[in-house]
């Protein structure tokens, strides 16, 4: 996997060095999550936008000051595609950045997309400045649907209930559609 860290975040974080700590703690949280499901996260790079984003991001139409997540994700989609993949062999792309995505969204990633060099990739809205465990529950979410996994509470099984008892606004499902408010 490769890690981009986009310019918001360096902004935010102030210098490489750490930058790279914080795409590793939340790396390393999302592989934490994952184990659980017998996957495990391999990065082979930390690419870090420290002078400007190296592909464009545009407003939505409807949330002007908002992200277009659904162009953000192909436009990543593409960068690695066409740049990436012929100098860093890779399976797989997550971007984090700060920015506010619009609507309620904090995520976005192809489904079954993993074995595809067109759509193997995901963004993740880390904008909430002390927590980088929630964005990695998000990454981890993200990384779930390119894997092919769906959300957990569109099952009857009762099993794949996910809603914590004593607060509902919490999940323990990694793939739960609000997975984002994991204990």
């Amino acid at each position: 996997m490769v890690v981009v860290m986009d310019n918001s975040q360096f902004r935010r974080a102030g210098s490489i060095d750490a930058t790279i700590v914080r795409a590793m703690t939340m790396v390393n949280h999302a592989s934490t999550l994952l184990r659980q499901l017998d996957i495990y996260i391999v990065v082979v790079s930390i690419e870090i936008w420290n002078d400007y984003n190296k592909i464009p991001y545009f407003n939505h139409t409807e949330y002007p000051e908002s992200i277009n997540h659904p162009k953000l994700l192909a436009t990543l989609n593409k960068y690695r595609q066409h740049k990436l993949n012929w100098n860093l062999p890779n399976d797989n792309i997550q971007l984090f950045s700060t920015l506010d995505f619009a609507g309620s969204t904090i995520g976005l990633a192809s489904i079954e997309a993993i074995c595809s060099q067109a759509y193997s990739g995901g963004i993740t809205s880390d904008y909430i400045e002390d927590n980088p465990i929630r964005a990695a529950t998000v990454m981890a979410h993200e990384l779930g649907h390119n894997l092919g996994l769906g959300h957990s509470d569109n099952f009857e099984d009762e099993a794949c209930q996910c809603e914590d008892p004593i607060d509902p606004e919490f999940t323990d499902c990694i793939m739960h559609s609000s997975s984002s408010g994991m204990h």
